[in-house]
């Protein structure tokens, strides 16, 4: 039997759905799943699930580096720690964009 909750996952969050306030959320999940680029072409990205499943991220390099730095390599590791999630800026090419800023929340 499929499971609902897999089957129907939220969408990616992205800064303009973000609270204004941010969020603080525990990590319930991390996954690999293929996403597809602006470009049109798929790439592989670590996914990471907050709070069951309301919120899921798609990682960029950068991201995942600062939990691994925290947390260690091995994502399941991270299972149940907790990160705020904040509205940013940063550069897409030439331009400046809204991004998501993850900050670990703990050892």
């Amino acid at each position: 039997m499929a499971s609902i909750k897999e089957t129907y996952k939220s969408g990616l969050l992205a800064a303009k759905r973000l609270p204004k306030a941010g969020i603080v959320a525990a990590i319930t999940d991390t996954y690999l799943e293929s996403i597809k680029q602006r470009d049109g072409d798929e790439k592989t990205k670590l996914i990471v699930e907050l709070d069951d499943g309301e919120y899921r991220i798609a990682l960029n390099n950068t991201q995942a580096k600062a939990l691994a730095k925290q947390w260690g390599d091995e994502s399941t590791d991270w299972h149940g720690k907790r990160i705020k999630v904040a509205k940013g800026r940063t550069k897409f090419g030439t331009d400046d964009v809204d991004c998501l800023v993850l900050t670990p929340q703990g050892k």
